[in-house]
């Protein structure tokens, strides 16, 4: 069986497999080809993702592609997915989501603000700042090289709260800030983020107050029946 996979890099695997070959056995042929591990790499096939445990004869690819080539389409899976949140200093309550590596480098997070056009380019040695919900900030002393993991340290550490979601913006002098909410200081001294009234909700009596009969019998006979 003749195989065209597309792969993430860009570039297009043409592959002679075996029909009796597993699709374990192709990852792992691919995974020599590409770099990507096994266990992180997803081959879709019509928008269908092929089981390791079956044999490519098991898809029955051939009998759904009018080609002499079947299409594969390789997807890279994260390893220790993560989810940020960017921001535009002139849009600060519309927050882009992103799905980014654990182990992602604060250069790339950087990088990916600019690119999504976010923020203007940083310069080298940009300060990177921990900002509360009060608008104060606290200096981070951590270097663009080092992960999203060792921030969340290094915020856990000045801030004694253990960061749940993170987002990124670029301050107005063209520091990194990281919003981080709560803060075990600022909370004290401003109001909180959600205001509800903390009393017990009222509840619907079940029957109604003149007839006695159950709401929803008398829903049924006003709104349903002719």
């Amino acid at each position: 069986m003749r195989l065209l996979v597309n792969c993430p890099s860009g570039e297009s695997r043409l592959l002679q497999v075996d029909d009796s070959a597993t699709v374990k056995e192709l990852k792992q042929e691919l995974q020599e080809l590409e770099g990507i591990p096994t266990g992180q790499q997803v081959l879709c096939f019509a928008g269908k993702d092929l089981k390791d445990h079956l044999t490519l004869a098991d898809h029955e690819l051939q009998e759904y592609t009018l080609s002499d080539e079947v299409v594969l389409y390789l997807n890279k899976k994260r390893a220790h997915p993560k989810h940020i949140y960017l921001v535009a200093r002139s849009r600060p309550h519309q927050k882009v989501a992103e799905i980014v590596e654990s182990d992602m480098p604060v250069g790339d997070v950087m990088a990916l603000l600019v690119s999504r056009g976010l923020a203007e380019a940083f310069p080298p040695g940009t300060p990177i700042f921990c900002k509360r919900q009060d608008g104060s900030t606290v200096p981070l002393k951590i270097d663009p090289m080092q992960s999203l993991s060792n921030l969340e340290g290094k915020i856990k550490q000045a801030e004694s709260v253990a960061c749940t979601a993170l987002t990124f913006v670029q301050a107005q002098d063209g520091a990194m800030h990281v919003v981080l909410w709560p803060s075990s200081e600022s909370s004290l001294l401003t109001y909180p983020v959600y205001s509800r009234d903390i009393l017990p909700q009222k509840l619907m009596p079940k029957k109604d107050a003149g007839t006695g009969q159950p709401f929803n019998e008398l829903v049924h006979e006003l709104c349903i029946l002719p």
